[in-house]
């Protein structure tokens, strides 16, 4: 709003605010890493995507699927503790995470030590 020193306002609007969200997938390296009780995994999505986040051993097996679901647009945190899908604490080691998203892929790497 606008007042003039003789008194006459004038409106402006209404005003629409936009977020802008990511614009492209992304899997961020873990903080922090090495680590030792738990490591937080961050990724973004630029459209809902059903993603898939899951840690892997040395040898490929499966460890633990952290996310398994659909997602909207957005950025997002998840925690690993260094155990696996059972509860059980992991041994000291290097382990791999891998994000899957709509057509997007990336797998990096994580080191967990006592």
């Amino acid at each position: 709003m606008e007042v003039s020193r003789s008194g006459n306002r004038t409106v402006y609007g209404p005003i629409e605010v936009r977020t802008l969200g990511p614009a492209s997938f992304a899997l961020g390296a873990p903080i922090p890493n090495p680590f030792s009780g738990q490591a937080e995994i961050r990724f973004q999505l630029p459209v809902a995507s059903n993603v898939s986040l899951k840690i892997y051993n040395i040898t490929g097996q499966l460890v633990n699927p952290l996310v398994n679901e659909v997602r909207p647009a957005g950025y997002y945190s998840t925690i690993w503790n260094g155990k696996n899908d059972k509860g059980q604490t992991m041994s000291n080691g290097v382990y791999f995470y891998s994000l899957e998203a709509g057509s997007y892929k990336s797998t990096k790497k994580i080191t967990l030590i006592k």
